[in-house]
């Protein structure tokens, strides 16, 4: 051990209180000895860019825009051997080290920031205003289960940028369950950073996951998912299933996974999508009966084979009470998926350019902004949510608003009243009764980034 100066120790739960390990640190007490251990090492954050656009976001809009789960307490305590012989203490010591990011100093560096806060204010008095809720209330009333929640993890393309993290958007429909629709590399990261302490109840409650196709920054982190899930209800809830929809090769991929590591493959139901229609390139849909609603919480999926790659998929789930989400994945937009798609509560559609660059999108087979919006009108959808950006853009467009209601209103003439269109971010959480609110704040969010030169 003599030329031996330091040791760097990567260790899993309980690890690091272990006498022989402690004895080993204080025998070797000439090797400075760096302790990584979630039992030790804080949670601090890795990504400051995402971090500080997420803080500056929840300036605006706590609600929607909850900090990132994190901690920079050292929790290193109790009987350890001295401090001093640890690499904790080389963080203090050494200038060249960087230290612990200040968010709140971070993102109070932006020159605009005063006028932001004051559109932040005004949108806050508009949500006081008791004729603007009302008015929200008599529009929405008949949207089923507007408690649902939509937590979008992962915002960007093909690859991890620095403000956005690939596909993975969670729904959370109370009364029936959780759905992910689905998941790039690092969705458990990013689950953990939105969840902190609410992530087992979370994961206990995942009833269902989707994939659409088979593109790494979509179904990298599945496999992730599913083990964590298997991990935490195999003490809490041993006999439960997670439903997986996707295409048959998706799920050829989890079975051979299944070879390679234990992840909780025996514990899958599945919904495999293999042919279609040549004439509508629609499959055929997959209808629960009572029992497995029961389990799954979901009554039936839709889906249809879309312009992008082979196996890419378009979906359409529905739950009991009526309510009904679209999702796109990646694809050009398709007459198909409007088909199954009518009368959606929420579209969650990809956005991955902007209109002025719809040559690169018909050449990549993805969907300019208008394209996207274009398809949730053609299904009437009465929420749009688009994701799923080109890693070049941070800035935001703004939508108008239209709170008026005809009396003989219905169906696609109400949904183009009602109409209400967000940009997801990551850490993003927001209800179907809650779109009105945050579109109330979209003037500050766009001033926040008037000044970002996208890269």
């Amino acid at each position: 051990m003599g030329n031996v100066y330091v040791m760097f120790w990567l260790l899993g739960p309980d690890v690091a209180t272990d006498s022989r390990l402690k004895s080993f640190m204080k025998d070797q007490a000439n090797i400075r000895h760096i302790v990584c251990s979630g039992d030790t090492s804080p949670n601090m954050i890795a990504l400051e860019s995402v971090a500080t656009q997420a803080y500056k976001l929840h300036s605006i809009d706590p609600e929607r825009f909850p900090l990132p789960y994190y901690s920079n307490v050292r929790t290193l305590h109790g009987d350890w051997i001295n401090p001093s012989l640890i690499g904790i203490r080389l963080v203090e010591q050494d200038e060249k080290i960087v230290g612990f990011p200040d968010l709140q100093k971070l993102a109070g560096n932006e020159p605009q920031f005063p006028e932001v806060a004051k559109l932040a204010e005004k949108a806050r008095q508009r949500l006081q205003d008791a004729d603007f809720l009302a008015k929200i209330e008599k529009v929405e009333s008949d949207i089923p289960n507007r408690d649902a929640e939509v937590i979008t993890l992962g915002t960007g393309s093909a690859l991890p940028s620095k403000y956005r993290n690939v596909s993975a958007t969670l729904v959370k429909v109370p009364g029936y369950g959780n759905y992910l629709f689905d998941a790039g590399e690092n969705t458990m990261g990013q689950m953990r950073r939105v969840f902190g302490k609410e992530l087992p109840t979370v994961l206990q409650e995942l009833k269902g996951v989707w994939i659409s196709h088979l593109h790494a920054d979509h179904h990298l982190g599945t496999a992730g998912v599913i083990g964590a899930w298997h991990k935490e209800t195999s003490k809490s809830h041993p006999s439960a299933t997670l439903h997986v929809a996707a295409h048959m090769h998706m799920l050829d991929w989890l079975r051979e996974y299944a070879q390679v590591e234990d992840f909780g493959y025996n514990r899958l139901t599945f919904t495999e999508f293999r042919n279609f229609d040549p004439a509508t390139r629609l499959a055929s849909p997959r209808i629960f009966g009572p029992e497995q609603t029961q389990v799954h919480g979901i009554k039936r999926i839709d889906a249809c084979f879309v312009d992008h790659c082979h196996g890419a998929l378009a979906t359409v789930f529905t739950w009991p009470s009526g309510l009904k989400i679209a999702y796109s994945g990646d694809c050009r937009p398709s007459d198909s998926f409007v088909k199954i798609g009518q009368g959606v509560t929420l579209l969650i559609h990809e956005s991955t350019f902007d209109d002025e660059l719809q040559g690169d999108a018909i050449a990549k087979k993805h969907s300019t902004m208008s394209e996207a919006i274009d398809v949730g009108r053609r299904m009437g959808a009465r929420r749009i949510l688009l994701t799923h950006f080109s890693q070049r853009y941070q800035k935001v467009p703004i939508f108008e608003e239209n709170f008026e209601v005809k009396p003989d209103a219905d169906g696609k003439e109400k949904a183009k009243l009602d109409e209400i269109i967000l940009v997801a971010f990551d850490y993003m959480r927001v209800k179907l009764g809650e779109f009105r609110k945050a579109q109330a704040f979209l003037p500050a969010i766009q001033k926040l980034f008037d000044n970002v030169t996208d890269q």
